[in-house]
Parts: structure tokens; sequence; C-alpha cells
């Protein structure tokens, strides 16, 4: 990364209240996980529940860093970040798309399967990058605006 561009006082602060966000979600997430699981509601597999409570907080956080503009400080590598995720989303979204439209289930018997696990994960990690591509827009629609 380039180490002249580096976020000041303000930016750090704000990238830590999101993570502090993120923690929160993250274990709101998981006592609830639990708590259904001592119910015995199951509505994903471990790997899946896992993954989803982690890409939830993740989506969150990201999205509210890229739109407060403390994602990274290097606008260069925040486009091939968001290109990055958003292009392999977009290509796992399409392919479990498919898979739904060729009849595979999403839920079979009140759980998730692997193909519902895999879509919503993908619908989380593609709004990052569909988030960040708005957010590039926009700054640059207003870069134009104030010329």
């Amino acid at each position: 990364m380039n180490n002249n561009k580096k976020f000041d006082e303000r930016q750090l602060w704000i990238r830590g209240n999101i993570f502090q966000h993120m923690v929160i979600i993250f274990v709101v997430l998981l006592f609830i996980n639990a708590f259904l699981t001592s119910y015995d509601i199951i509505w994903a597999n471990g790997f899946h529940s896992s993954i989803i409570i982690i890409l939830i907080a993740g989506a969150i956080g990201s999205i509210e860093m890229i739109f407060r503009g403390v994602y990274s400080p290097d606008v260069k590598m925040q486009i091939f970040v968001i290109s990055v995720i958003g292009g392999s989303s977009l290509v796992s979204l399409i392919l479990n798309i498919i898979h739904v439209i060729n009849g595979e289930e999403l839920i079979l018997n009140g759980i998730l399967t692997d193909n519902g696990g895999f879509l919503i994960m993908s619908v989380f990690i593609f709004s990052i990058g569909l988030c960040g591509l708005i957010k590039l827009l926009f700054d640059k629609f207003k870069k134009k605006e104030k010329e």
C-alpha cells in the first residue's frame, strides 16, 4: 500500500467506530444463532451459518466505510479491491442463479441448502462491490460538478 496517503485522526476514529459496530453486529448475530440452535431451530448448517454471520457484519462495516470515505486511503487500491470483489461475486451470483433456474432448491426441510447458502453469501459480497462502484461514480460525478 502507498505510505504517502494515510488516514488522518478523524478517519481513523471513524474506522474504529465502524469496527466497533461490526463487532456488536457479529456478537448479536452469534447470540441469536446460539439461541435458535438451543431451541433446535437450525436455519443453515454450521458452515453456512457461521460464514453468513461473518459476511453480514463484514458487508455492513465495509459499506459504511465505503460511504464514509474510509475504506482505503488510495483510490487506485480501492478501485482494484472493489473490482475484484464485485467481479468475482457477480460471477458467483450468476452461477448460483443459474442453479436456481435449473431447479435446485434454496431451502430444503426448513434449512438452507448449499446453493441457498452460497447465494446469500454472493449477495452480501456483491453488495460491497456494488456500493463501492456507486460511491466511486458518485464521487466522480461530484468532482465534475465542482469544475
